[in-house]
């Protein structure tokens, strides 16, 4: 008799433990489900957003670029591409761009950026740019200097 008890306890307690852990799933599903529709939620006002600054660089005749300290690499956007008179297949860098400027901009330019990320202030310059096969024009590059985790220059 005290078998069938303890067997009956056993039970009670397997099954009150069965229903705490599917009552923690139901939860736990519940809450990745919120998750899933706020993450949702989060991803759609940023697609807003950058719709908007997009619209306000077109607007503004800007183009979006940023540079790899380590690897000198340069990712430009359309407009960026445009400007500079790149095809959107080439790889750029930042050094080949400086061929598009005279030797004293360059020099200037250089000098700025390195002061730039010394200060840990922003970069900010205009000077004028020469493209083969496009009239001579006028750039004003501007950003701020990231840094990795480590100290070093991340992305510009």
């Amino acid at each position: 008799m005290e078998t069938d008890h303890e067997e009956k306890m056993l039970r009670s307690v397997a099954l009150q433990n069965a229903q705490c852990v599917l009552a923690a799933r139901q939860r736990a599903e519940e809450a990745l489900i919120a998750a899933k529709e706020s993450l949702a939620q989060s991803n759609q006002r940023i697609a807003d957003i950058l719709d908007r600054l997009q619209l306000a660089m077109d607007a503004a005749d800007l183009g979006e670029w940023s540079w790899d300290a380590k690897t000198d690499a340069m990712t430009l956007g359309a407009r960026a591409r445009l400007i500079f008179g790149v095809a959107p297949t080439d790889t750029i860098t930042r050094t080949s761009l400086r061929n598009v400027l005279r030797p004293a901009d360059a020099q200037r330019a250089q000098t700025l950026l390195q002061q730039a990320i010394v200060e840990r202030k922003d970069y900010d310059i205009e000077y004028p740019i020469e493209r083969a096969g496009a009239a001579p024009g006028w750039l004003a590059p501007n950003g701020r200097a990231p840094l990795a985790p480590d100290g070093s220059l991340a992305v510009l």
